[in-house]
Parts: structure tokens; C-alpha cells; sequence
């Protein structure tokens, strides 16, 4: 299963799966790609600190149900921006690349 989801809250996260695209990621926001026993968690380069902290927590909490191996992707970072081997499966499961997003 490959999908794309939304992490919005302040106080409680708020999970909304959305269109499996590039596209669909936003500087202000932080996102969770569940890909197979893999979890990337990709933080906007203008994600709050509290936003961050509950996608890590929300993946810490998907990984003991299920498993998954955790990666983590800051957008503005050399690995964020698609430039290395962490972020490749990130990048083709979402069939595009940093260029692509909002």
C-alpha cells in the first residue's frame, strides 16, 4: 500500500489522506508517505516545530503498529531537495521531485 498522508493540528493531529503527487506537498506543511514497511516523513521547510514533533510522534506510533522503517526528509536540505539515496524512493513513489512541490 502506497499513500500520501496530511499532518495539520496544533493540539491534535489531524490525519487526511491526500492525492499521491507531488504536487500535494506544501512548504508550510508535513506530510507521511506510507510505502510499503517504509515511512518517510517529509517537513516543509516552513513547518512549525509542533507540527514536526507530531509527524516524528504520529510515525513512532504507525512504526510500532506496523513495523515500518523511518526516514525523515527536510524540504531545504540536500536530501530534502532529492539529492540523495534517502529521498529517491521518496521522490519516485510520488512520481516527481522536489521541483514539483507548491
Amino acid at each position: 500500500i502506497v499513500r500520501l498522508l496530511r499532518v495539520a493540528g496544533e493540539r491534535t493531529a489531524i490525519v487526511r489522506e491526500v492525492p499521491l503527487s507531488a504536487k500535494s506537498l506544501m512548504p508550510g506543511k508535513v506530510f507521511l508517505l506510507e510505502r510499503g514497511n517504509r515511512l518517510f516523513v517529509w517537513h516543509g521547510k516552513g513547518a512549525s516545530r509542533r507540527s514536526k514533533a507530531q509527524s516524528v510522534s504520529l510515525a513512532l506510533r504507525l512504526r510500532e503498529a506496523e513495523g515500518a522503517l523511518i526516514d525523515v526528509i527536510d524540504q531545504g536540505l540536500s536530501d530534502g531537495n532529492g539529492d540523495g539515496a534517502i529521498a529517491q524512493p521518496f521522490w519516485e513513489a510520488l512520481r516527481g521531485g522536489p521541483a514539483d512541490t507548491v
